[in-house]
């Protein structure tokens, strides 16, 4: 079942690496535009600035989701390193479940949010309001998918794993003993 459960995560995660890519280039146009027209022209383009605002805002959610995966987020290695092999277990599933919960507080909080500006509109390109907030539910359900995949055996197994392995004896207060 987790085999299936990762092709399906690995599948989704390629189809967003497809969508942040496209992203990115075309965040980078779009901001050139927007030199552009504002240094030579000296007039700025609204709707450049508007829409790559969006684009920052989809680009910086995926990326989280990312990180989520990927496992790239910030913790505490130093202590982790002293601890014995059992309590960083139990501290890299508490970490997942943790992420998984914020990932539910994404889709909770970002639905209303889609709900309240659906009849709102941008005002430079007339696009709907609540383009701003689709990636708050989207990006909190994959967080959420990759945190409980995490605690299945994803990741916290494997974070305590991959400490052990760059931890040598002499780095634990214990001698190595856990």
């Amino acid at each position: 079942m987790l085999r299936l459960i990762d092709a399906v995560l690995n599948l989704i995660t390629i189809l967003f690496k497809v969508l942040t890519q496209l992203l990115l280039v075309t965040m980078v146009a779009v901001i050139m535009w927007l030199v552009i027209t504002r240094q030579v022209l000296h007039r700025a383009s609204s709707w450049a600035e508007e829409i790559s605002l969006v684009m920052i805002i989809w680009f910086g959610l995926i990326g989280a989701t990312f990180g989520v995966r990927e496992r790239y987020h910030l913790r505490m290695e130093l202590f982790m390193k002293w601890m014995p092999r059992r309590p960083r277990r139990i501290i890299a599933w508490v970490v997942d479940a943790l992420i998984a919960v914020a990932g539910v507080l994404l889709i909770v909080g970002g639905i209303p949010h889609i709900l309240l500006t659906m009849d709102q509109t941008l005002p430079a390109t007339k696009l709907p309001g609540a383009l701003r907030y689709i990636p708050l539910p989207v990006t909190g359900a994959l967080i959420v998918l990759y945190g409980v995949r995490n605690m299945l055996g994803g990741g916290s197994a494997a974070d305590a794993d991959s400490i052990d392995s760059h931890i040598s004896p002499s780095d634990t207060p214990h001698g190595g003993k856990s």
